[in-house]
């Protein structure tokens, strides 16, 4: 990718710099709100899987210092993006890149205390139709996925009474809720993200942890836009990186 090809944007109120491609995917608010969401304890652990430009890893270090983080990412151009990223961030001794898919992944298995992701949650036909007039190579594949491959992977890679923080569009909530019945997650926390006052949810964040028999809970969720369409003053201060107001 030539340097005409990359736009350098800034995140967390220009605490980070991000380099992402001028077409094609790019970094959104969720993950910027995931790497808000995500509570790693000090000195834990991370992995960052399907990383794509470090949208969710770089602020989530950034948060919290004394982390290290692992990142997971299988498209060449993701990776050297990431790779540009992580340098121009200084953050190189902290976040750790490996260049390989899931399916094909050498990581060992109970390793991270935590998990974090946004997972591709479209069906394959579903983001080939919403693509077929602006067929885009990286942005197909950062959407579609098989979702139980992808969170099954991901438990995998906790250790027992580990974490995965994680953020769906609501539709997928059943599918997740099954998958995580069957790998034996508990604790599962949901925190819905409201467009608007009055309005439905369209996003959830949640967490759950590995091997845990602690009950659901549903949180009153977090409203995302004002009626003007502006951002409501929790989702700024996760995006600039202060506390939420309680």
């Amino acid at each position: 990718m030539n340097d005409e090809d990359i736009v350098k944007n800034w995140i967390l109120g220009r605490k980070i710099s991000l380099y992402q491609p001028k077409k094609g995917y790019k970094v959104s608010i969720d993950a910027i709100l995931l790497s808000a969401f995500a509570q790693p304890h000090p000195n834990s652990t991370v992995l960052d899987v399907g990383a794509g430009v470090g949208g969710v890893c770089l602020p989530l270090a950034y948060r919290h210092p004394t982390i290290q983080v692992t990142s997971i990412e299988c498209q060449d151009i993701m990776v050297n993006l990431l790779k540009k990223n992580i340098e121009s961030n200084q953050m190189h001794d902290r976040i750790h890149i490996i260049h390989e898919s899931i399916e094909s992944s050498t990581l060992a298995p109970l390793t991270f205390d935590h998990v974090v992701t946004n997972p591709p949650y479209f069906e394959y036909h579903k983001i080939k139709a919403m693509t077929k007039n602006s067929p885009n190579p990286s942005k197909l594949i950062c959407h579609h996925g098989h979702l139980k491959k992808w969170v099954s992977f991901c438990v995998r890679m906790l250790k027992s009474k580990g974490y995965l923080w994680m953020i769906i569009p609501t539709q997928r909530l059943s599918d997740v809720l099954n998958i995580f019945d069957e790998k034996k997650m508990g604790h599962i926390t949901i925190t819905p993200l409201w467009s608007k006052n009055g309005h439905s949810s369209h996003r959830l964040m949640i967490c759950a942890q590995k091997q845990s028999k602690s009950p659901l809970e549903l949180n009153p969720g977090i409203v995302v836009h004002h009626d003007d369409g502006s951002y409501t003053d929790d989702i700024n201060d996760m995006l600039s990186f202060c506390e939420i107001k309680g």
